[in-house]
């Protein structure tokens, strides 16, 4: 299922989640597509930190 990610910078992109992706495995794909280590993400969904 592709959805899209957006960076704090404003990038957007779109990445393949799976709905029983856990918020861990979801960092690793940011990680793998922009080289962000996952340390250094914060994902908000809904306006509330995962």
């Amino acid at each position: 299922q592709q959805n899209r990610v957006r960076t704090l910078s404003g990038k957007e992109m779109e990445l393949d989640i799976e709905p029983d992706y856990k918020v861990s495995r979801i960092k690793e794909r940011v990680e793998e597509k922009e080289g962000i280590p996952p340390t250094q993400q914060r994902l908000i969904f809904g306006g509330k930190q995962m």
